[in-house]
């Protein structure tokens, strides 16, 4: 009887999953359509009164995507103000949604993982085409522009059917 073997492992073929590039980070939302006032424009001593009686703790070491879900048009100085006062419990302040700041933090920790990475070096990989958890689309530009010129070879998609993106000569 042959023996069983897998032809995927044997192909010397390096199967990433971007999933394993996910943060493990919360990140907090900060409308600040909930200060406008009647819901439609920023008062700055008003604001500043908010600013002031705001339990800043609540954000302590969090990342902070502050966006208005309004048409309002925000001041750029309520922005500073709100990354000062956030700044003080060490919250990292990002403007933005939160499913925006998600993909960059995600772009954040691949490229800094992928650049010191050199399992990369002179690989055939292949990027895993279904993803369960949240992959920016983003992420797949940001890795084939990675990827070139370090990579023997980068295709999407499953082993037993594949995409080519590009191979080095």
């Amino acid at each position: 009887m042959d023996e069983i073997r897998n032809k995927v492992a044997d192909s010397g073929l390096l199967a990433l999953d971007l999933e394993r590039y996910t943060p493990p980070t919360q990140i907090v939302d900060f409308d600040l359509a909930m200060w406008l006032d009647n819901g439609f424009v920023l008062r700055e001593a008003p604001f500043k009164e908010q600013l002031k009686s705001t339990n800043w703790s609540q954000f302590q070491g969090k990342n902070v995507a502050v966006f208005c879900s309004t048409d309002a048009i925000v001041p750029a100085w309520a922005y500073m103000w709100l990354s000062r006062d956030l700044a003080a419990v060490e919250a990292r302040v990002f403007l933005g949604k939160p499913q925006d700041v998600a993909a960059r933090l995600f772009l954040d920790a691949l490229e800094s993982k992928v650049i010191q990475d050199p399992t990369f070096d002179d690989a055939r990989v292949i990027v895993k085409g279904c993803s369960a958890q949240f992959v920016p689309l983003e992420a797949y530009v940001l890795l084939t522009r990675l990827l070139l010129g370090r990579a023997k070879s980068l295709m999407f998609g499953e082993p037993c059917s594949t995409v080519p993106v590009f191979k080095q000569s």
